[in-house]
């Protein structure tokens, strides 16, 4: 009877960490738009590629940027052209970051396309 008790008490524990784990990555996820006049078909590729620039940013640029995503003028955000100027910067010269120096051109466009298309 006591291993019964025991038993419903650890599934109703288990269901509502579960429940809770569910909730709190929901409501963490970051939101986005997606640019103007995408093809419906770019969708999910978009998003993927989306994903990755932030999983990237977190790992490479947060630690400085935070995430509030701080601009060098004390911004709360980037702009459209301090992105554009970044990725300019880096692909053609690459003095910005040390970092970058590893990184694939793809690996900072997706870091921009998550910086220009995030929502706050």
């Amino acid at each position: 009877m006591e291993e019964n008790i025991n038993m419903k008490k650890f599934v109703i524990v288990g269901l509502a960490s579960i429940v809770y784990v569910f909730v709190l990555c929901k409501s963490s996820a970051i939101k986005f738009s997606y640019p103007p006049n995408i093809d419906e078909s770019k969708k999910k590729e978009f998003v993927d590629f989306f994903k990755k620039g932030y999983k990237l940013y977190g790992l490479n640029c947060a630690k400085c940027h935070g995430d509030k995503y701080s601009s060098t003028d004390g911004g709360n955000q980037f702009t459209e052209g301090q992105i554009r100027n970044y990725a300019v910067n880096i692909k053609i010269r690459n003095e910005t970051h040390k970092f970058t120096r590893e990184m694939t051109k793809d690996d900072i466009d997706a870091i921009c396309v998550f910086l220009k298309y995030r929502q706050q």
